[in-house]
């Protein structure tokens, strides 16, 4: 599989590297190679080095080496002359979206409308503005629908790339996540231009930090905390 390399462990039992590419989380890559559970890759003893940098199993950086460990085989033992079913459930991971309004104030309990790549879901957010939904750890694009009144005529919408969330330390990452709170930086691609130290700037101040465009320890901590990922 490209993106992949070989290694081995203190027993030499071989052991498959994947390398990330932008949009990878550890519940995607878990599904890629046929396992129903993150944490099977997430809690191997040979990626305890990469866990410690990403507390987050959603948030993985571009290029960074995951160790796939071997499937092993599980045994059921069944009573003879008896049918027996098994299910076997996709992998998914949790969406969870705080909408606000233009002035930064919760939108809630309003309905929505959510499309994951053909699969419609529907509910209302709580009292923060909060949406959860669990949904294919592979999908990346969404389109979410706001309806502002009970006749779905005034209605908000949003594309939504999923999985493409650098971590908050990275440029592009800080880029994303202060664009999604309003800060508007014209790139997400990692250049420090002057619309992004911009919005650092303004973050900074509304945030009660220092009046400037510095992304130090302060601020990286703050996004963390008021994003929440």
């Amino acid at each position: 599989m490209p993106g992949e390399g070989i290694s081995r462990d203190n027993v030499g039992r071989t052991l498959s590297i994947y390398i990330t590419k932008q949009g990878d989380c550890f519940a995607s890559i878990a599904k890629q190679h046929g396992f129903h559970e993150a944490d099977v890759i997430y809690q191997h003893p040979s990626n305890t080095d990469l866990k410690a940098h990403r507390p987050n199993l959603h948030v993985l950086n571009t290029g960074e080496h995951v160790v796939v460990p071997n499937k092993t085989v599980k045994t059921i033992e069944i009573p003879s002359q008896t049918s027996s079913v098994f299910t076997i459930q996709g992998l998914l991971c949790e969406l969870k979206l705080v909408i606000e309004d233009f002035d930064g104030n919760p939108l809630a309990n309003t309905h929505y409308s959510l499309d994951v790549e053909g699969t419609q879901y529907n509910g209302q957010s709580d009292e923060s503005g909060m949406l959860i939904e669990k949904i294919d750890a592979s999908a990346k694009k969404a389109k979410l629908f706001i309806f502002l009144d009970s006749y779905q005529k005034d209605t908000l919408f949003w594309p939504l790339e999923l999985g493409g969330l650098t971590a908050h330390s990275d440029v592009s990452g800080i880029q994303a996540r202060l664009n999604n709170l309003g800060y508007f930086c014209n790139n997400e691609t990692g250049e420090l231009d002057s619309s992004t130290k911009r919005a650092v700037n303004e973050f900074k101040i509304n945030n009660d930090l220092a009046n400037d465009s510095v992304i130090d320890f302060e601020f990286t901590s703050k996004l963390l905390s008021v994003y929440g990922i």
